[in-house]
């Protein structure tokens, strides 16, 4: 099952680090994983650009036609 995983540098909740490990652990696992890490906190705004960008990309790559 394909992953995207997006995280705020900023995010004073949950540590960076705690995306950066989880992507490790599923790629060892073999799940195929796309990750973003970027600016801003714990709630990324959706309608940012860069966001859309990489959310459309990965849903045009793994959804069906």
């Amino acid at each position: 099952m394909p992953v995207l995983l997006a995280h705020g540098r900023a995010d004073a909740a949950v540590p960076v680090g705690q995306a950066v490990a989880l992507t490790s652990a599923l790629l060892r696992a073999g799940h195929p994983v796309h990750s973003l890490v970027t600016d801003g906190g714990h709630a990324l705004p959706l309608h940012r650009p860069d966001i859309r960008a990489v959310v459309a990309a990965f849903l045009d790559a793994n959804l069906p036609g």
